[in-house]
C-alpha cells in the first residue's frame, strides 16, 4: 500500500530554497577550492580505470578526505560537506565525457 503525501505550497518552497542554498553554497565552494573536483576526477578515473563502470561519489568523498587526512596529513582542517555529492557527481558526469554514467544520480528534488 503507498501512502502518498502532499505537500503544501509553503512546504514545497521551504524545499526549493533549500535546494537553492545548497546549489549556492557549492558554487561558492567549488570556485575557492578547483582541487577538489580535480582529486575527484583522478579518484573517479582511477575507479574507470580498475574495471568499474558504476561506483559511488560517496565513496569517491571518503577517498578524498582520506587523501586530505592520511596522505597530506594536512594540519588546516579540511571539510566537505555530502550536500555537494550530488553536485559534483553531475559536474564529473557533464564535463568528463569518458566518466559520463559513471554515477548514479537521482532526480534533485527541486
Amino acid at each position: 500500500m503507498t501512502v502518498e503525501r502532499e505537500l503544501s505550497e509553503q512546504q514545497l518552497s521551504l524545499l526549493y530554497d533549500r535546494a537553492r542554498d545548497i546549489q549556492a553554497d557549492f558554487e561558492r565552494f567549488h570556485a575557492a577550492n578547483p582541487e577538489v573536483y580535480r582529486l575527484l576526477v583522478k579518484f573517479t578515473r582511477q575507479v574507470r580505470d580498475a574495471g568499474r563502470e558504476q561506483y559511488s561519489i560517496d565513496s569517491i568523498f571518503h577517498r578524498l578526505r582520506w587523501h586530505y587526512h592520511i596522505e597530506l596529513r594536512t594540519e588546516e582542517p579540511f571539510k566537505l560537506n555530502n550536500n555537494f555529492t550530488s553536485r559534483y557527481a553531475r559536474l564529473i558526469m557533464a564535463q568528463e565525457a569518458d566518466l559520463d554514467g559513471i554515477f548514479e544520480v537521482r532526480v534533485l528534488r527541486a
